[in-house]
């Protein structure tokens, strides 16, 4: 949770202005990352026509079925509640989940924090969804 959902909790005004600012250079990210990508992959395919035309479609969001208009709220609801039930239904006759205890001296010895970059790196391996 951030600092506008939790106003409650009498955020300072410098912590809601950092986590405003951090997540404008969030998204200023992933603006570029997505673009690099975009770029990356016309220039990995320019050379054959047909996978940069596919790609070119895929990209844009081209032959994805559009969004339902005449499903309602209640149509939404009733079909998450029948997923629940689904699933509860299917696992109702499983054993109860175990769990295994470990001693209080486990500790992260290998641990250490991502810098900008490195978290950077790793998320620009990734394709955004």
């Amino acid at each position: 949770m951030n600092c506008v959902h939790l106003d409650r909790l009498r955020c300072t005004p410098e912590a809601t202005a950092a986590w405003y600012s951090q997540r404008r250079e969030y998204r200023a990210l992933l603006r570029r990352k997505r673009e690099r990508f975009r770029c990356a992959k016309i220039d990995a395919e320019k050379s054959t026509p047909r996978q940069l035309w596919r790609s070119v479609d895929a990209l844009l969001g081209r032959g994805c079925m559009p969004p339902l208009d005449d499903i309602g709220a209640e149509q939404f609801h009733r079909y998450f509640d029948d997923k629940v039930a689904g699933v509860r239904s299917a696992t109702a006759d499983a054993p109860p989940p175990s769990f295994s205890l470990t001693s209080f001296d486990v500790s992260f010895r290998q641990f250490h924090p991502v810098t900008m970059d490195e978290g950077s790196h790793c998320s620009g391996s990734s394709v955004a969804r």
